[in-house]
C-alpha cells in the first residue's frame, strides 16, 4: 500500500506517517541520542499533530534548495535506495506543491521554538 502511494507520487497520509514515526522513535528510544526525521513537517498541521502526538522537536532545520537541486539530489539518492519514488516523473510530482506547502510551514516554525533556516543549494555530491 505504502509503495503504491510513493510511487503514484502522492503523499502518505498524516495519520499513517505519525504513526510509523512514533513506532520507529520508540523502538530505539533507549539507544538512540536523538532522531533525524527527513522532509517533515510539510505543512502546519503536520508539525502540530506531532508535537500533540509525538512531543516537541529540539532542533528543526529548514534546509532550502530550489526544486532543480532537489531533483538532482532525489536521483543521485535513487541510483542507490531502491526506493519506488526516486524516479523523475514521481519526483515532479512531489515537488510540484511543494514550494506552497513548505512555505505555509514556516511560520509556525520560528526561531524561538530552535529553528534554523539553511541555504543549500549545492551540487547533489555534496
Amino acid at each position: 500500500m505504502l509503495s503504491e502511494i510513493m510511487e503514484k507520487g502522492q503523499l502518505v497520509p498524516l495519520e499513517t506517517v505519525l504513526d510509523m514515526l512514533r513506532d520507529a522513535m520508540m523502538a530505539k528510544v533507549d539507544t538512540s541520542k536523538g532522531f533525524l526525521i527527513d522532509g517533515y513537517p510539510r505543512e502546519v498541521q503536520q508539525g502540530e499533530e506531532f508535537e500533540q502526538r509525538i512531543g516537541q522537536p529540539t532542533l528543526l532545520l529548514y534546509v532550502d534548495a530550489g526544486p532543480e537541486t532537489m531533483t538532482k539530489r532525489l536521483l543521485k539518492r535513487g541510483e542507490t535506495s531502491g526506493r519506488v519514488d526516486d524516479n523523475e516523473e514521481t519526483i515532479k510530482k512531489r515537488l510540484d506543491p511543494w514550494p506552497e506547502l513548505s512555505a505555509s510551514a514556516l511560520p509556525g516554525w520560528s526561531t524561538d521554538r530552535g529553528s534554523h533556516f539553511i541555504l543549500f543549494s549545492r551540487t547533489a555530491e555534496h
